[in-house]
């Protein structure tokens, strides 16, 4: 039989049994109202799921049988989709980090092993970025010296690559530094085979100073260095 509420006007299809011959007091799920329904003897007998009395279950008997099982569906599809996306990230970590070596912090952060990544094949700046081309000199006016650091990061690989921010130490003759700053490209990315060019300057520069390194500022695992001896 149909039930329609006597307030809001929303119909419901509920078993006739479900009423009784005496009838009972229904409540409706829409707006809240009460009444006493009455048992029609010539409704036809239906299945459907009638409104929760006033005191009878919770907030989830009051939903529909195939709400609740449509809901239950698309919770565990979400599930299913996220362990899903999940087991990739972890089966597919070790071309992710070779392809973008920061995401090994990423890993370690959430204690995923990356025994099984060889670091060292992955070449030049970050991955796949190479320093060509690289120059330094100290260039001396009435303000004092200044060093120019000049070259070109090339990406070496077959895919796009990020660029990192660079760091550019001057170091003594046993290799130590003596002082570092770092500077970043006019590019975030560079495609296959295409180069960009740069020039750092640094002003007041110690006079012990006699080479420099260029390196990657930041934690790229086994990132490649150049070394230019300073010119005058």
């Amino acid at each position: 039989m149909i039930l329609t509420c006597e307030k809001c006007a929303t119909s419901y299809s509920v078993a006739d049994d479900a009423i009784g011959e005496e009838g009972r007091k229904v409540k409706c799920i829409s707006c809240g109202h009460v009444w006493l329904q009455v048992a029609r003897p010539d409704a036809p007998p239906s299945e459907e799921t009638a409104p929760v009395p006033p005191g009878k279950g919770g907030s989830d008997s009051k939903r529909p049988v195939g709400a609740r099982s449509a809901g239950a569906v698309a919770l565990v599809a979400l599930l299913l989709l996220v362990g899903g996306l999940a087991a990739a990230i972890y089966a597919g970590r070790t071309a992710i980090v070779q392809s973008w070596p920061p995401a090994a912090l990423l890993y370690e952060e959430f204690g995923i092993g990356l025994d099984g990544i060889d670091f060292g094949a992955i070449p030049g700046v970050g991955a796949g970025l190479e320093y060509r081309n690289v120059t330094s000199e100290i260039r001396t006016d009435s303000f004092g010296d200044t060093l120019f650091v000049r070259g070109e990061v090339h990406n070496a690989s077959e895919i796009p690559r990020p660029v990192p921010t660079l760091r550019a130490s001057l170091a003594d003759s046993d290799g130590a530094s003596v002082e570092s700053w770092t500077f970043s490209l006019d590019v975030e990315t560079l495609q296959p085979g295409d180069f960009a060019g740069f020039e750092t300057s640094r002003r007041a520069i110690s006079d012990i100073g006699v080479k420099v390194v260029l390196g990657v500022d930041g934690p790229w695992p086994h990132a490649a260095n150049t070394v230019s001896e300073l010119t005058h």
